[in-house]
């Protein structure tokens, strides 16, 4: 595939905006998609191949507060 401007205006905009996110959603992912989401991590560009990006899956109220609280501070 070639690359084109359009494609990289769009990786320099991941690229910018994607040190640090922290969103959280309050409805369930499928698995699906979280598996997809993992396959991507797996490729995307990491200083050393370090991959420092965790994913934290949440599966109660009590643990989502909490860890929300704890990003917060």
């Amino acid at each position: 595939m070639k690359m084109t401007q359009d494609h990289r205006t769009a990786l320099g905009d991941i690229l910018r905006w994607r040190r640090d996110v922290r969103h959280f959603r309050s409805d369930p992912i499928d698995s699906s998609v979280l598996q997809r989401l993992r396959q991507h991590m797996d490729r995307a560009p990491s200083v050393g191949n370090a991959r420092p990006w965790r994913v934290v899956q949440v599966e109660s109220a009590l643990a989502r507060t909490r860890i929300i609280e704890v990003f917060e501070r």
